[in-house]
């Protein structure tokens, strides 16, 4: 969601995404509640939301496996964005246009939504032969992002489709074939090995903003069934 207005203070998350609320939530208990003699009467009692924050922090690092503790995630990301647009109506005429006031307030005075970088590149970690014969494997290993204010959330990360090439021929560009498209795991299977051959296989996300680059090449050999 964003303000029509560049003056205004603006919330650049919606209320699924769980860690732009969270990380949201953090700045305004550091920036608006941390400024008394400015943000003197802010309509959500401290203790009420840093308790909801704090609450919500604890369930995203719960919810991993554990599908009760992630509807409870959703849910109370739901009470803390509600939480959090009251008090962007509340500093919306406190801050009146002062840019340095709205960045301290924990709110952005970016009025245009920031954009989501494409995918960071994956690394192959191995390739190994499928359950079926013909077919192999290629397991991608995340790379670790530090997660900082304003930058990638990590649903992002998630939401990624990779695409898997092959060549056997790794200097020439136009070798490359995809074998793979469009599949969410990161344990992706495919065909069209050149048995006895040394061949090469990378991959590339791909999400709402865009085509990631494509890893480094991995070499591998297939033995001929």
């Amino acid at each position: 969601m964003a303000s029509s207005r560049p003056y205004r203070p603006v919330l650049h998350c919606t209320a699924q995404e769980y860690i732009l609320v969270n990380i949201l939530a953090k700045r305004l208990i550091n920036g608006l509640y941390a400024t008394p003699l400015v943000f003197v009467t802010p309509p959500v009692a401290s203790l009420l939301f840093t308790g909801a924050q704090t609450l919500l922090n604890n369930l995203i690092a719960e919810a991993k496996g554990n599908t009760a503790k992630r509807i409870a995630r959703d849910a109370q990301s739901v009470i803390v964005f509600g939480y959090i647009n009251e008090l962007l109506l509340y500093a919306t005429p406190i801050c009146h246009g002062d840019t340095v006031l709205i960045e301290s307030s924990g709110f952005s005075s970016n009025y245009q939504p920031e954009k989501l970088p494409p995918p960071v590149t994956e690394v192959t970690s191995k390739v190994v032969k499928g359950t079926v014969a013909g077919t192999y494997k290629v397991f991608l290993t995340r790379r670790k992002i530090k997660m900082m204010i304003n930058k990638l959330p990590k649903s992002h990360l998630k939401n990624v489709l990779y695409t898997v090439q092959l060549t056997t021929t790794v200097d020439d560009a136009a070798s490359w074939k995809n074998v793979v498209e469009g599949v969410a795991s990161t344990k992706l299977i495919f065909t069209d090995v050149v048995e006895g051959e040394k061949n090469w296989v990378r991959v590339y996300g791909v999400n709402s903003a865009g085509k990631g680059q494509p890893n480094d090449p991995f070499p591998f050999t297939p033995e001929v069934q």
